[in-house]
């Protein structure tokens, strides 16, 4: 009988383990399915959505954005980048109070209000006990040495001091204050307040405006700037006023392209105007106490001060009255901590 070739459809094939019986014995071996593949990763997340995320960190917490660049390399590039720091500065508007400088006789202290912590200067293992802060604004911190003999008014020894990046530039003492018998100074950005809005100009070029009285009872100024390196007195920036006196301990304030400084017997704001460069006096209020004086900018952009009286705290703003002419208003009231406990 010739062959005949049998054709049948095979049977679907088990997904069961195959078992395989070795030679010599009755118990089958299971063999198991090899492991499917590993999944594959997801998508990297767009630079732009990163962005929108550290962006949304809580400033008062800087260190938060250490902890992200700290991830990957990208992400370092991210969070050091200036279109992220520009952002992160434009969406939460007023700077976070990250601490405050204060400076005694013999030492600078650095009271921290967050996990920011400021970088001193390269090689100076005795930064703090060298400076102390006369003023800070734009980013930078304004030093004068404290090394220089008693009496003197003014030392040898001006610098300005970015806290965030260490940097620290020396500045010239201008010749014409070897002399003064009192003084004052403020550091600020070297643009216009209508050129700049001041959120990332910390490492961009600085002025430094010292005011101070003679014995003849007139107040000068001098400006020094980072680009020509070099100090100018103008002509403008005289003022005669009887019982004039600065306060070096008192805090200043920047308005509108304008410095002001507790000024006379704490009884008056010496008004600076830094455009114009030309100086007047504005007197406070009759009805304050004149111990503790600052001047400060309100939330509102502002000129305002604050002074102490026993243990409670007052804030006055400068305001636009009815008939045109600006007057003081007091807006605020605090009692100290010391009388609460």
């Amino acid at each position: 009988m010739p062959n005949r070739a049998l054709i049948s459809s095979s049977p679907p094939r088990s997904t069961k383990p195959t078992r395989l019986r070795p030679p010599g014995s009755g118990q089958p071996i299971a063999m198991e399915p090899p492991p499917p593949p590993p999944p594959r990763p997801p998508p990297a997340l767009p630079d732009e959505l990163v962005e929108e995320i550290l962006i949304r960190s809580p400033p008062e917490h800087p260190a938060s954005l250490v902890r992200a660049a700290l991830v990957c390399k990208r992400w370092c590039g991210l969070v050091s980048g200036a279109g992220l720091r520009r952002r992160f500065i434009q969406i939460h508007r007023a700077p976070p109070m990250l601490g405050f400088l204060f400076g005694t006789r013999s030492r600078t202290h650095f009271v921290p209000t967050s996990t920011f912590r400021p970088r001193p200067p390269h090689g100076y293992g005795s930064f703090w006990r060298a400076w102390r802060p006369i003023d800070a604004r734009h980013g930078r911190v304004l030093l004068h040495g404290i090394g220089s003999k008693p009496g003197e008014p003014i030392g040898d020894l001006f610098a300005v001091w970015d806290p965030i990046t260490g940097d620290l530039r020396d500045v010239p003492t201008p010749r014409e204050y070897l002399n003064l018998r009192c003084w004052t100074a403020a550091v600020l950005c070297a643009a216009a307040s209508d050129a700049c809005d001041h959120l990332d100009c910390h490492c961009r070029s600085f002025q430094v405006v010292i005011v101070g009285c003679d014995d003849h009872e007139q107040t000068d100024a001098c400006i020094y700037s980072s680009v020509t390196g070099a100090w100018r007195q103008p002509a403008s920036s005289q003022l005669q006023h009887h019982g004039a006196f600065l306060y070096m301990e008192a805090a200043s304030a920047f308005v509108s392209n304008t410095l002001y400084f507790v000024f006379g017997a704490a009884s008056n704001l010496l008004e600076y105007n830094v455009a114009s460069q030309e100086m007047s006096v504005i007197d406070l209020p009759p009805a304050y106490s004149r111990q503790y004086v600052g001047c400060m900018t309100t939330e509102d952009g502002r000129l305002g001060f604050s002074t102490a009286e026993y243990s409670k705290l007052y804030w006055w703003s400068r305001e636009a009255g009815h008939d045109g002419d600006d007057g003081w208003t007091k807006t605020r009231s605090l009692e100290s901590l010391s009388s609460r406990s």
